[in-house]
């Protein structure tokens, strides 16, 4: 039975998710033909290796129930370490469908009972946690004691050690220093690479990619990619070439891939991306439906505001007179008006303003002030 669980995490580390996911759920099978107190490990240890394999894989619906299943064992049975690895996992599985808010309580009830239990490396991975949710939703303050938490903590050099960058990484980007968060990156790839850790690798890597870097990341990405599999590796794949690429057909295919998944934030990145591409190709119609996707994706979602969202309109793009047509309509001015100030006849006025909807991403006069707003915040 230790022999699948240490089969499980080999062939996760290394990237090889379709196996990893195969070798847990034999471990789960096996672990249940024996009585729940039979000395082969606790039956939730087992579902936990599966979620997380099942996580790493994009599978995060069949996940759910296995983590939930656990931690109720965990909590009832006052197991502190699997108690704060349930919970971490539960965390990872939320952050990577970008439901921030959620996964942020689960990192912060990791770090109590990690702290209570005097359990670094748990501790380690939820501050990690906490970090990369502050960064995603533009929380500098609530991040800074979570950063020094994070720095003072001593070498422990256990499960997910390279991780602990992705956190730095996130509070850089937060501070408004993009290249100080790329090196943090590149230093845990590098770190993740010497362990044998492909996985993790990659998943550096495509943050960089997130924050604004995959041109620099992309032969290092390739590189390791061709070892890995799995849904969610192979939508993080479309995403970092077609934004290094700037490549429609690539972006196309991982926001559909995220979507598929339920990674929500990571869908809107991708076409918030796309639509960006397809509006420098002279395609405003089809970018003002990307963009419009891009919203709806998170529209349900706790606030998201990392950098390929940050800037999904942009005003620059309008020409003089469309900037000037819709700052006077965001400001409530009648298209009449308008046209009388101008000079324009009402109809011009009008296909100004279509052509900056367009351009926008947006549907109409309604949405025009936010949009506006959200350019001048950004």
């Amino acid at each position: 039975m230790c022999a699948l669980l240490s089969a499980r995490r080999r062939w996760a580390a290394r990237g090889r998710l379709i196996d990893a996911v195969a070798v847990g759920r034999e471990g789960v099978e096996r672990r249940a033909q024996f009585s729940e107190s039979a000395p082969v490990g606790h039956p939730a240890i087992f579902g936990l290796a599966l979620s997380m394999a099942l996580v790493d894989h994009g599978s995060f619906d069949e996940a759910e129930p296995l983590l939930a299943d656990g931690y109720t064992s965990a909590v009832e049975q006052h197991i502190p370490q699997l108690h704060v690895w349930l919970t971490l996992a539960r965390g990872r599985s939320l952050l990577a469908q970008g439901r921030l808010g959620e996964a942020r309580r689960w990192f912060i009830e990791a770090r109590s009972v990690a702290d209570q239990a005097r359990f670094p490396m748990g501790l380690r991975v939820a501050l990690t946690g906490l970090l990369a949710c502050a960064g995603q939703v533009d929380d500098l303050e609530g991040a800074r004691p979570i950063e020094r938490a994070l720095r003072e903590m001593p070498d422990d050099r256990g499960l997910m050690w390279p991780q602990r960058h992705l956190g730095h990484a996130w509070f850089a980007v937060v501070d408004g220093r993009p290249s100080d968060g790329l090196d943090e990156l590149l230093v845990g790839a590098a770190e993740a690479e010497e362990r044998g850790e492909f996985m993790l690798q990659l998943e550096m890597l495509y943050e960089a990619a997130r924050i604004g870097y995959a041109r620099v990341v992309l032969g290092e990405f390739n590189a390791v990619a061709a070892k890995c599999d799995g849904p969610l590796f192979a939508a993080r794949s479309h995403f970092v070439r077609g934004v290094a690429g700037g490549d429609a057909g690539e972006l196309t295919a991982a926001e559909k891939r995220f979507a598929g998944l339920g990674a929500w934030v990571a869908a809107a990145e991708s076409a918030a991306e796309l639509a960006r591409v397809l509006h420098h190709s002279g395609r405003p119609r089809d970018s003002q439906g990307a963009a419009n996707r891009s919203a709806q994706y998170i529209n349900d979602l706790t606030m998201v505001v990392t950098p390929m969202l940050r800037h999904r309109s942009n005003l620059s793009d309008l020409s003089p007179r469309e900037r000037e047509i819709s700052l006077l309509a965001a400001g409530g001015v009648a298209s009449k008006v308008i046209a009388q100030q101008l000079g324009l006849s009402v109809r011009t006025v009008s296909n100004h303003l279509q052509n900056a909807y367009l351009k926008l991403g947006i549907s109409g006069r309604d949405d025009l002030a936010a949009a506006i707003s959200t350019v001048h915040s950004g």
